[in-house]
């Protein structure tokens, strides 16, 4: 059974209000040199006290799968866990309980089971792109998941790159299924000059979280935060009020998105909250 290493935020006994928060070059850093504990500290003060006060869900919506969130979780710095994880882009929820153990939210795991996706479809599409003279890399970083495939396109000019991008995003609509394309960030470990292709159902995906959970709880649509640092975020920062980039988000991002964060990582989630709610 999968555990969190670190004690949960106390758990509103009614949710008012939902923050969440990529994890990669977001909520986590990774280069060492960069992390400031004191930051963590800050942040964490700030949302004990606002879920103590304010009724505050506060939880992880990223792309990495959960064994690779409970790593990051483990050897950062925390001394609290999140009250829930979204992982591997949106398509699996768990939420963190008293005594660190993890339970999967079986109603967002339902919503799944409507949806057709399995290997056979993506090897399918794998197979048309390449007849078009598009290569798909597999990545295996980020580890399996039976409702996400995480490839790489690899760039090579401009003008062809546009095109080849727009024909895999048709064929996966052609096909009944969502891809999700953006830039790579080598911050978080991808290669240079390259664009992650993920494929996951319809209707799922990081802003699927957002909207499970304020629906689950009843939480209004001004009561929401989300906080990321790339372009697979910018649904996720659409879908709730008070949607921002942080400082150190990408370029390609910041272009899409105007509210950013005057501080990178951690340290610009907590100046926001902190400013919101008066701390």
């Amino acid at each position: 059974m999968n555990t969190v290493e670190a004690r949960p935020y106390p758990f509103p006994p009614t949710p008012t209000y939902s923050i969440f928060s990529d994890l990669d070059e977001t909520f986590y850093i990774h280069n060492k040199q960069e992390r400031c504990y004191s930051s963590i500290q800050s942040f964490e003060e700030t949302m004990h006290t606002l879920a103590l006060t304010q009724g505050a869900l506060f939880g992880l919506v990223t792309g990495s799968s959960l064994e690779s969130v409970l790593e990051k979780l483990s050897i950062g710095g925390y001394r609290y866990a999140p009250h829930f994880i979204g992982c591997d882009l949106g398509t699996r929820l768990y939420w963190v309980k008293e005594d660190g153990t993890l339970e999967e939210d079986l109603g967002f795991k339902e919503l799944l089971a409507h949806f057709s996706f399995d290997d056979s479809l993506i090897e399918q599409i794998k197979r048309e792109l390449a007849h078009q003279q598009i290569v798909l890399t597999e990545q295996t970083q980020l580890g399996s998941s039976p409702y996400k495939k995480n490839f790489y396109y690899f760039k090579e000019h401009d003008e062809l790159d546009k095109e080849r991008l727009m024909i895999i995003r048709s064929v996966a609509k052609r096909h009944g299924i969502h891809c999700n394309i953006n830039r790579c960030n080598p911050l978080a470990g991808d290669p240079e000059d390259a664009y992650d292709v993920d494929f996951i159902p319809l209707h799922t995906g990081k802003d699927s979280i957002v909207n499970y959970v304020n629906q689950k709880y009843r939480i209004p649509y001004v009561n929401s935060f989300a906080f990321g640092d790339s372009g697979n975020d910018l649904t996720m920062l659409t879908a709730v009020k008070h949607g921002y980039l942080v400082r150190n988000a990408t370029e390609e991002s910041k272009d899409a998105h105007s509210k950013v964060t005057p501080y990178p990582y951690i340290e610009g989630i907590t100046y926001i909250l902190r400013n919101q709610f008066d701390l």
